[in-house]
């Protein structure tokens, strides 16, 4: 009897066990679940506000009021390169304003407040940098100067009303001497490309739309000129459109016979850029108008492996290894891409080709 009663008071006591350890358990799963559900909450909201946070931060890289294009007075500003516009940090900044010299380098005191900002009392009068020189020799701007210091350097940003930046484009891009009709060809397009590339910043970090290179639009590098400040002004406002939108009105100094299109920067020809054709440039004869010019065709040699590298990187085509005397032909987009490679000479390639390729 005793012992069929202890074996019934274990089997409850195993069993009321049991059932703690289920409610317990329960209660565990419960709470893993609750904290998994606020755990994900709390993840959905962290990534909610960090795409919050990168679109802020992106709206507020993006240009707006004056420093669009469409503005009144549009102002676009422009990062000064150096000395052979091989960077963009100066060690040092020498400028002269109606007469004032002064130098300024990176631990100058008064970067400690933020930017150093440097401009004329007269709208007419510019500032000419010292310690920097250009094609025509030691150059002056209008507008007004930010200098930032950074760990590099100082980085210098013109600031400049769009139409006046011209006046220094276009000289650079096209010899003064041309006549009056190219001039003012070349002051439409250098406002158009300019157009498009003041709606967003090239350099985000100091606000500034673009360089003075060649890896937007040469300004600076010739003096501004009477034929070529008559051209921008005789032009005023006038840009070039394709289907309700200012196009980017690509262009280059000589031509081989033959533009280029859209295809050369590895973009497909939609009806919204079908502008960039394209087309011969040559006269009736079928000869080209600038082939008198030193860049109308250009040769280069280049490694071996460098350039079938290349090749095959931009173009994902194989060309192997020429043998001498073999010519091998690959093109981007029209014919004026074309490149030839021949002769290969202690494993080298000699190229040629056309300007419009640079």
């Amino acid at each position: 009897m005793l012992r069929h009663l202890s074996a019934y008071n274990a089997k409850k006591e195993w069993t009321r066990r049991e059932n703690v350890t289920r409610r317990t358990q329960g209660i565990y799963i419960s709470l893993a679940v609750v904290v998994a559900a606020l755990l994900a909450t709390i993840m959905i909201h962290m990534l909610c506000e960090k795409k919050v946070q990168r679109q802020s931060s992106v709206e507020s890289n993006l240009p707006t009021g004056d420093y669009l294009p469409d503005a009144e007075n549009p102002l676009i500003r422009v990062v000064i390169k150096t000395n052979g516009f091989q960077g963009i940090t100066h060690p040092k900044v020498e400028v002269t304003v109606q007469g004032e010299m002064m130098q300024i380098t990176p631990d100058d005191a008064r970067f400690q407040s933020g930017t150093i900002c440097i401009q004329a009392k007269e709208p007419t009068d510019r500032i000419t940098i010292n310690s920097l020189t250009r094609g025509y020799g030691t150059p002056s701007y209008r507008g007004k100067l930010e200098l930032f210091a950074t760990a590099e350097g100082i980085v210098i940003v013109n600031e400049v009303p769009l139409e006046e930046y011209l006046y220094a484009v276009v000289p650079s891009e096209m010899p003064a001497s041309y006549e009056a009709e190219a001039l003012k060809c070349q002051a439409v397009c250098a406002r158009s490309y300019a157009h498009c590339q003041m709606l967003a910043f090239g350099y985000p970090e100091y606000s500034a739309h673009v360089d003075d290179s060649v890896s937007y639009q040469v300004y600076g590098n010739s003096k501004e000129q009477e034929t070529t400040i008559r051209a921008v002004q005789e032009t005023a406002g006038q840009r070039l459109w394709y289907q309700n939108e200012v196009v980017k009105t690509y262009y280059y100094s000589t031509s081989c016979g033959h533009s280029t299109s859209i295809e050369a920067w590895g973009s497909t020809l939609t009806d919204v850029n079908q502008y960039l054709k394209g087309v011969s440039i040559c006269n009736e004869d079928g000869k080209a108008y600038e082939e008198s010019l030193p860049w109308y065709r250009w040769k280069a040699v280049v490694p071996e492996q460098t350039m079938s590298n290349l090749i095959e990187l931009n173009t994902g085509k194989e060309i192997g290894t020429p043998l001498p005397g073999r010519t091998s032909e690959v093109s981007w987009g029209d014919p004026s891409l074309a490149v030839s490679t021949t002769n290969p000479v202690q494993n080298c390639f000699w190229l040629s080709g056309s300007s419009a390729a640079l």
